[in-house]
């Protein structure tokens, strides 16, 4: 019985996710009306508030402490699981980079890149370099952006080394940068199931967490900084990473508490 009610749920869950997919949609196709490059405050509370819409038919309830910045900012977070980013993009207004195999990703894909999203193949050369440019005409914009500069998930046990590719735009524009952390607590799931890692594959760790009631995510927003230009890259990811620890360790003492 256990498993036909959690096999229901998860039928229950794919159906409500696809809906607010299509919803999505509609936001990029009728509301959405500036290039991400020129993205109007109003469109990026649009952009919140149905983030927040998935974040419930998901059946994450976020937990949030300290202040994200409301103006453009670059985020630094730590990354566990795809769900990072219905979770950070219901929190603030910012375009995210991910990898470009997402970008394949029917519907959900086309809803990302419409709605901001830059893509990275890794590997790639010539695709950094893109990336890079983009990232400054965003910048330039006043239009934040938020990177996984780990480059990859972990469990959430620490914060892994970051990649210093990406983060020199922050330092040339002389921007505001935020370290954020995130965890993930279910009492049905351990923490490494919750976590998007290895050989899993989407399908598998979809059904994992949508057969799951509720998922508590923690979020914690450390103090807004202000990066020094004369920084080279890898000063600049040795300091932000440890930001952006520094934010995971309160976050996990606020846990324990």
């Amino acid at each position: 019985m256990t498993s036909f009610w959690r096999s229901l749920r998860c039928l229950w869950r794919i159906i409500s996710v696809f809906i607010q997919v299509l919803r999505g949609v509609h936001l990029v196709l009728f509301l959405l009306k500036n290039p991400p490059e020129t993205r109007t405050p109003a469109e990026w509370r649009s952009i919140n508030a149905w983030s927040k819409g998935a974040c419930k038919r998901l059946g994450l309830r976020v937990h949030v402490s300290g202040t994200p910045a409301t103006d453009s900012a670059m985020f630094l977070s730590n990354h566990i699981s795809w769900l990072d980013i219905p979770v950070l993009q219901s929190l603030v207004s910012a375009s995210f980079v991910s990898k470009a195999e997402v970008r394949q990703w029917p519907i959900i894909g086309w809803v990302a890149y419409h709605g901001g999203t830059l893509f990275v193949k890794r590997g790639k050369h010539d695709s950094f370099t893109e990336l890079r440019e983009a990232l400054a005409t965003r910048l330039i914009h006043k239009q934040g952006i938020l990177l996984f500069p780990e480059g990859t998930t972990t469990n959430g046990d620490q914060v892994a080394p970051f990649k210093t590719r990406l983060l020199q735009p922050a330092a040339d524009f002389g921007l505001v940068v935020q370290a954020v952390a995130l965890q993930y607590r279910s009492s049905a799931l351990p923490q490494k199931k919750l976590a998007f890692i290895g050989n899993d594959t989407f399908a598998k760790h979809a059904f994992r967490v949508f057969s799951v009631p509720i998922i508590d995510v923690y979020v914690h927003f450390g103090q807004v900084q202000q990066l020094d230009p004369q920084w080279d890259k890898r000063a600049l990811a040795q300091y932000t990473r440890q930001w952006v620890a520094d934010a995971h360790a309160v976050l996990q003492a606020n846990i324990t508490n």
